[in-house]
């Protein structure tokens, strides 16, 4: 066996063992970590301060519907800027890590807002 031989061989074992390496921290991370963020996220109301500049700052208000992994989730959210309003349904998201946990309350009232201005377009109509 030449030394390219003996390089190949070696890296194949590399990668299998790197291959079982990651299938473990997945197997973890589903019965470890899934498990706790579901319980933080899911069927629960955020919101995230977020901003253009020190000026220009508004709330992104997001239902957490499903947990998908440790790093994602399915939302419900919408945000009204100075700029631009948006409304997504079951939208792929990541979790934003300076999210506040909120009130049904206070969600349904910023969306209230939110509806509010929305309606008026159709008054220009």
């Amino acid at each position: 066996m030449n030394e390219i031989e003996k390089l190949e061989l070696e890296l194949t074992k590399s990668r299998k063992r790197s291959r079982f390496i990651n299938n473990k921290i997945e197997d973890l991370k589903l019965k470890e970590v899934l498990p706790k963020v579901k319980e933080k996220y899911e069927g629960k109301f955020w919101k995230y301060e977020n901003s253009t500049d020190s000026e220009n700052k508004w709330w992104i208000y997001s239902f957490c519907i499903e947990v998908k992994d440790e790093r994602e989730g399915l939302f419900n959210s919408f945000e009204k800027s100075t700029y631009k309003s948006i409304f997504k349904i079951k939208e792929d998201e990541f979790f934003y890590l300076c999210q506040i946990e909120i009130t049904i309350d206070e969600f349904n009232a910023a969306l209230e807002l939110f509806r509010i201005e929305f309606n008026k377009l159709g008054e220009f109509s």
